[in-house]
């Protein structure tokens, strides 16, 4: 390992090592076909110790292994890097070779032009090895996942070291070879304003927020088409104009831009323009816009009265989350659908949260007559069997439940006071029924996951809804259970076997529907069959 820093100077260097040694007992086979060449081990004992490690290093009765970690921080004139080394060492019980695995992750800054490389490697004692690794992907967080590898390796290797102090030595030796103030609470900060200021960017205080989502990168070309200004970048990359919205997003704390960019979408542009405050409020919102089909996403089969009300609904309701914003968006669709299917006279009535979902319940009911029939939404069995395991968190138990059929959508819907009947069509969704205590308790959460598809053909999954009676929010007693239940939903949909969702539907005349779904170019879940539906 040394071969590798011979030519820049080692300003930090941490070991761990880990051996163990696993004692087995030899019998012999007495009947089989191979009972005379294969050897036969019965476990007895294992150990953590380096002595036993070296005593045993060549007992064929014994399996060994030696775990061992360093972490590096090293430097040149013209870059400083964090690397991280793992590697295993082990020999089986009964042979003579022994296998090894080496990686490390890297993180490299160049000191002249700000840039940071975020990386690893695996196998890199061997002839064919590769080195990934992204270039200024700040959405990342690099810092954060060092540190997450720091602790990982300090906890599997060796529990006598604190990570507190390991990692405050790290960073601190990191940070000052760049001649910059070590800061443990904005650490990712401080590395983004090095890299700024190196490419003599021009930025707000709030400069850390653009940088903060992995979906929008902003291209050096167009800061530098906007004469060096990143705001001025962010707006042309999600067009946005005008002076009121440039001073919101200097005063924002949280830049929403997915729901600014649908307030916009949904709204004439002088009424949001004309309120600074409403900008900020709408950038500073908890939850972002969410991705939706503005095939039915729209107001333009409003009268200018309705939209008005629309917007004020939004404004005072909605934003100030007494109407839970999924719902909002919901409402918006399910008016587009009635009128699609022939509702001439219908009308956006309601003016305040009662109003609103009196009128949501209505219009779930009309849309229901209209998409009778009998619904089956057919899952990878494996996924089914994964979520319906039970999770306990803080003394209670809870049963997850996919709905997958008409009457298990109707029921929730109906328990629930929610329009969550009307979602049974959706492909992108996935509705889970978390129930407390009991399967069939009537104190749950309704959960809706959304499925959609990344440009590098990764599939992402969204918690997007998750709401108790009236559509209510939860409170804090629900969060540990629904990261967990977080944890599950996103394993079934990494795991090798995962299909997207097939629906059967028999219509009440009678006849029988399929549709697959797939991925179109949007990477939105689409049915096969549109009609299906």
């Amino acid at each position: 390992m040394r071969e590798l820093f011979r030519h820049q100077l080692q300003k930090f260097t941490t070991n761990f090592f880990k051996d163990s040694c696993d004692i087995l007992e030899y019998y012999p086979k007495t009947h089989g076909k191979d009972s005379k060449k294969r050897l036969n081990f019965e476990f007895s004992n294992s150990y953590d110790s380096e002595n036993i490690f070296i005593e045993n290093y060549g007992n064929p009765l014994c399996s060994v292994n030696k775990e061992y970690g360093l972490i590096v921080v090293n430097s040149n004139e013209e870059k400083v890097s964090i690397k991280i080394f793992k590697g295993l060492k082990r020999r089986k019980e009964g042979v003579s070779w022994f296998t090894q695995k080496k990686s490390f992750k890297f993180l490299t800054i160049n000191k002249k032009t700000g840039d940071f490389y975020y990386g690893w490697n695996e196998n890199y004692h061997k002839k064919k090895s590769k080195t990934r690794f992204t270039k200024n992907a700040h959405g990342w967080s690099p810092i954060f996942r060092i540190i997450q590898e720091v602790k990982v390796l300090i906890s599997d290797l060796d529990k006598n070291y604190h990570p507190e102090k390991v990692i405050e030595d790290l960073f601190s030796v990191f940070f000052q070879d760049l001649n910059l103030n070590y800061d443990s609470n904005h650490k990712n900060n401080t590395l983004l304003e090095y890299y700024l200021q190196k490419k003599k960017i021009k930025y707000p205080n709030n400069f850390g927020l653009f940088y903060n989502d992995c979906d929008v990168k902003i291209p050096l070309k167009t800061i530098r088409k906007c004469d060096m200004k990143l705001v001025d970048a962010f707006m042309t990359l999600c067009g946005f104009e005008g002076k009121v919205v440039k001073s919101a997003i200097h005063r924002t704390d949280k830049l929403n831009y997915k729901l600014l960019r649908h307030s916009f979408f949904l709204f004439d542009k002088s009424w949001l323009n004309s309120d600074e405050n409403l900008l900020i409020q709408i950038l500073d919102f908890d939850k972002m816009g969410g991705i939706f089909d503005r095939e039915n996403f729209h107001l333009e089969k409003m009268s200018k009265p309705e939209k008005k009300r629309v917007f004020e609904l939004f404004k005072q309701y909605v934003l100030s989350q007494k109407i839970d914003l999924y719902s909002f968006w919901d409402h918006i669709t399910m008016y587009n659908s009635l009128k699609d299917y022939g509702e001439v006279e219908l009308k956006w009535k309601s003016q305040d949260d009662i109003q609103f979902k009196e009128e949501h319940l209505d219009w779930t009911d009309k849309l229901e007559f209209y998409k009778k029939g009998e619904y089956v939404r057919i899952y990878p069995q494996y996924m089914h069997k994964k979520i319906s395991e039970k999770i306990v968190s803080e003394d209670k138990i809870y049963f997850p439940i996919i709905l997958d059929k008409t009457k298990d959508y109707n029921d929730e819907s109906n328990l629930q006071n929610n329009c969550v009947k009307t979602y049974i069509g959706r492909s992108s969704s996935i509705i889970i029924s978390l129930r407390m205590n009991d399967k069939n308790s009537s104190e749950r959460a309704t959960i809706e996951y959304s499925l959609s598809k990344s440009k590098s053909n990764e599939i992402k999954v969204d918690r997007v809804q998750f709401l108790g009676k009236y559509n209510s929010r939860l409170t804090e007693d629900w969060v540990p259970v629904l990261l967990k239940l977080d944890e599950r939903v996103l394993s079934c949909v990494s795991d090798k076997r995962f299909e997207t969702v097939k629906i059967k539907k028999k219509c009440f005349n009678g006849v029988e529907l399929f549709s697959d779904s797939n991925w179109n170019d949007e990477g939105r879940l689409r049915w096969t069959y549109k009609n299906i539906e």
